[in-house]
């Protein structure tokens, strides 16, 4: 029988409710733990990262959980697009991520609109910041650049945009990893590629063996026939 206990991080206290923190467990059992997501009226808008620890005879596993709160009502909604080629990315590493921002309402004017920009830890704490105006009238779509500090630790992390607008607030966040790429994922990908390239081969060998086959078929009845 194992005994599992459910811990919340920090952070999320907060936000989150859980059905139920402890209970025990036999082996080939299985329980469905409800986790309920709470946002008081009085929330400041930000970003809030932390970790859902589940703890089981000393081990522990880690769930990381982002919730962004923003107003109820906003004229923008934010967008960020990381490419693949950066979700494994290593210590002083530049990355490039798009952000696009669209006004859902009706101006017809550029306004100025405030955007903050943040990189988070897995534990939600706050690694850099910088805020820029920009001004967007229907879409503004561009690319920004952020350095990995040297000093970062390997782990998971966040990048998060939040825009401002006459008091209202739209946000967008994406996660990404700071490490070397696990070597099994990395084994696994290759034996894939392998196995495909390999059952290719034998699909082309099969074709040509019956193509062949049929050819000498042929061959044989004409000689028959004469």
């Amino acid at each position: 029988m194992f005994n599992k206990q459910i811990k919340k991080a920090s952070s999320l206290r907060n936000f989150i409710k859980i059905s139920e923190k402890k209970f025990e467990l036999d082996p080939g059992q299985e329980k469905i733990i409800i986790i309920d997501f709470l946002v008081r009226e009085e929330a400041i808008p930000d970003f809030y990262l932390g970790k859902l620890i589940v703890e089981a005879n000393g081990t522990e596993e880690e769930i990381l959980i982002g919730i962004e709160v923003v107003t109820k009502k906003s004229l923008f909604d934010v967008r960020i697009e990381l490419p693949k080629k950066f979700m494994w990315v290593l210590p002083g590493d530049e990355i490039y991520y798009i952000v696009e921002i669209f006004n859902l309402g009706d101006i017809k004017q550029s306004v100025d609109v405030l955007a903050e920009y943040k990189l988070l830890d897995s534990d939600g704490n706050e690694i850099l910041r910088e805020h820029e105006s920009l001004a967007v009238m229907t879409k503004l779509s561009y690319v920004k650049e952020l350095q990995i500090p040297e000093e970062s630790l390997y782990g998971k992390y966040a990048i998060y945009i939040k825009t401002t607008y006459n008091g209202e607030v739209a946000s967008a966040s994406v996660l990404f990893n700071v490490g070397k790429k696990s070597i099994i994922y990395t084994t696994w990908f290759i034996i894939i590629i392998l196995f495909l390239i390999l059952l290719f081969v034998v699909i082309i060998l099969i074709k040509r063996h019956n193509k062949h086959k049929k050819i000498k078929g042929v061959e044989s009845s004409a000689n028959k026939n004469f």
